[in-house]
């Protein structure tokens, strides 16, 4: 006889996560200012060749990694237990009798 149960059913839900990030961004800026002086040696020694400057710019990267957080157990207690049960019980008893011989046989 069936007392009792338990369904254990797995489902996948998502939920929409958002964050704020802070992300770092370089701009080259070029300034040209409008002088009236005489050159000097220094103005001709300074600026000779080329210069380079590089913009960097961070972006975002995304990963998402399967994290176990929880485990589930299911398992069952048996107990046992004596009980004395009382209740009536019936018994029929059939008596045969041999017609020819005139005895009787209780044992069918």
């Amino acid at each position: 006889m069936q007392t009792g149960g338990v369904r254990v059913r797995s489902r996948i839900v998502e939920k929409p996560v958002e964050e704020t990030i802070r992300l770092r961004e370089e701009r080259v800026n070029i300034e040209r200012n409008k002088v009236n002086r005489p050159a000097s040696d220094a103005d001709f020694n300074n600026f000779e060749g080329t210069i380079e400057v590089e913009e960097h710019a961070e972006v975002p990267v995304v990963s998402k990694e399967a994290t176990v957080v929880e485990e589930v157990g299911v398992n069952k207690s048996v107990n046992e237990r004596e009980e004395t049960i009382r209740d009536n019980v019936r018994r029929q008893d059939v008596e045969v009798e041999d017609l020819s011989s005139g005895k009787r046989k209780n044992d069918l």
